[in-house]
């Protein structure tokens, strides 16, 4: 089930390579516009996005060999709570990268900007709420764990779903273009 769930996961982190601008309308985020082209906007997001999907992958690649060297389901709920946590704080952290790096010089540029930073926080959040749930584990029953555990494994599903959602828009514009020529944004498909 955890490998499972992580070839989703990463099969659907490997739409990254369209990262471009979507629309996301309704929205109240602004972003300060930051003057960068949509090349250097575009650029800075696959780099984060490469980093961010190396990172995720050596998370899920340890946890499996650290459930079942772990002697306790005490210690196999403790490590159930620190893989969520990693995960969501891995994802935290690229929401703050895409934010700081404000708006492109594009059209729509605040409705893209935002969009970006919509589908990984909600990725994030569903971390999150595995990361609580984990930590009602029952620990006396094994069978019940294990059930239980898989029921959270779930959550890479539903981040890889959000994610999915949210960049199937993609590939418009001058966005679309700027990830099309940018080798950085050809590399986040390897």
């Amino acid at each position: 089930m955890i490998r499972a769930s992580m070839l989703r996961l990463g099969s659907v982190l490997l739409l990254a390579s369209a990262l471009v601008g979507c629309s996301n309308a309704g929205s109240n985020t602004k972003a300060t516009p930051s003057g960068v082209s949509a090349a250097a906007y575009m650029h800075s997001l696959c780099t984060s996005m490469a980093d961010w999907i190396d990172v995720t992958r050596t998370r899920v690649d340890q946890f499996g060999p650290e459930i079942a060297a772990a002697k306790t389901l005490r210690d196999r709920r403790t490590l159930a709570i620190a893989y969520f946590a990693d995960l969501a704080a891995g994802t935290g952290l690229l929401v703050d990268g895409i934010k700081g790096e404000g708006a492109p010089d594009v059209e729509d540029a605040d409705a893209n900007h935002a969009a970006f930073i919509e589908v990984f926080t909600e990725a994030q959040q569903i971390f999150l709420t595995a990361e609580n749930s984990a930590r009602s584990l029952p620990v006396d029953k094994p069978r019940t764990f294990k059930v239980a555990l898989n029921r959270l494994l779930t959550a890479l599903t539903q981040a890889s779903d959000k994610i999915e959602s949210g960049l199937l828009a993609l590939n418009k514009g001058a966005l679309g273009a700027a990830a099309a020529a940018d080798p950085a944004c050809q590399n986040v498909d390897q």
